[in-house]
């Protein structure tokens, strides 16, 4: 058998008195229902997609408001507030140049003098009493590390006061 006469067949068997009574009304009532439905459906799917589209649009052209500012609690802060202002012209300090001579030595000029620090022969001083030694032209300089040096020139002694009680408080 060919493709058109099973075809032909098919239809015939349909189209046949012997089916049950009202098969045709009910087929063709259940075909109108699912194309209604269909129709339905598609309705209630293009009305949903109009919505949606409104409802973008409305979204995205419609300005939304300002938000309101936020308050921040004021908070107790621990500092003060410092005005500054120039420095009076008594209180300024300049140097000059020359001030400041400098004194050059020769090696056998200065003697280096060793002592034992556990010898019962040496007494120990502080520093004013090894200022007092050491005579005007004398001053005590520190260095970060802690160290402490004995400087002596003749040229402090034109720079230096002449008070004594200064050299020692």
């Amino acid at each position: 058998m060919n493709d058109l006469q099973d075809k032909e067949q098919l239809l015939a068997d349909l189209l046949v008195d012997d089916q049950p009574t009202g098969w045709r009304e009910q087929s063709l009532a259940r075909a109108i229902a699912a194309s209604r439905r269909r129709r339905w459906k598609r309705r209630v799917q293009f009305s949903a997609a109009v919505v949606v589209v409104l409802f973008l649009a409305l979204v995205a052209f419609v300005p939304s408001p300002a938000p309101a500012p936020r308050k921040q609690a004021v908070q107790n802060r621990a500092y003060e507030v410092v005005h500054s202002s120039a420095l009076p012209a008594n209180m300024i300090v300049h140097s000059q140049p020359g001030a400041l001579s400098i004194v050059h030595s020769s090696p056998t000029s200065v003697a280096i003098v060793h002592t034992d620090p556990d010898s019962t022969f040496v007494a120990r001083i502080g520093d004013g009493q090894l200022l007092d030694l050491a005579g005007r032209g004398a001053m005590l300089v520190r260095d970060f590390a802690g160290r402490t040096r004995l400087v002596m020139s003749e040229a402090l002694n034109a720079v230096w006061p002449a008070d004594d009680a200064v050299l020692h408080n």
